[in-house]
């Protein structure tokens, strides 16, 4: 079982056994997240400091996709003079295909340097905005009388408290311009 379900389980016990009634809700902690202002800023700084990175590893995989159709291209091609030649040796085949190939592990190794930056900065962010989020959702669930909310949704029929937790962490931590 897992955890919140157990607490939440706990926390119903308790109060039956207080003879008190039981208010159970849930937040679905992601959508809070990103629909929070601090988070809907974090997406668009996120997107305007890796676009540019993103265009540009892109157009270099279109760059090597033209290279290697042009090589397909002129490999077939044969000789004006000699038809039974091809326009270029296997050697100076081999030599381009070598170059390509390296291109491209310098993009693959570029691409998954640049994943790694942009998972740690996403994971940093959402670290940062959750556990805040977490502190709201504590304040939320003692100012309005729940007894426990849990972060999966649709949990034992509880309510879904995701839309007023986001708008009090909207209230508690403000947009900065």
């Amino acid at each position: 079982m897992k955890p919140v379900v157990l607490r939440i389980s706990l926390a119903l016990i308790a109060q039956c056994a207080l003879g008190q009634p039981a208010k159970v809700g849930t937040v679905n902690l992601q959508r809070a997240i990103i629909e929070c202002s601090d988070g809907q800023r974090a997406i668009i700084r996120l997107r305007r400091e890796f676009e540019p990175d993103q265009l540009r590893l892109s157009n270099a995989e279109a760059q090597i996709k033209a290279d290697r159709a042009k090589l397909d291209r002129d490999s077939r091609h044969r000789s004006w003079w000699f038809p039974w030649r091809h326009a270029f040796s296997a050697k100076a085949r081999a030599g381009r295909l070598a170059a390509i190939a390296h291109r491209e592990r310098d993009l693959i190794r570029e691409r998954d340097d640049l994943r790694e930056i942009f998972d740690k900065e996403r994971t940093r962010v959402v670290n940062e905005i959750g556990g805040r989020m977490k502190l709201v959702i504590a304040r939320y669930s003692v100012e309005q009388g729940y007894s426990e909310i849990g972060e999966t949704a649709g949990l034992l029929a509880a309510e879904d408290v995701t839309d007023p937790v986001v708008a009090l962490y909207n209230q508690v931590y403000p947009a900065k311009p």
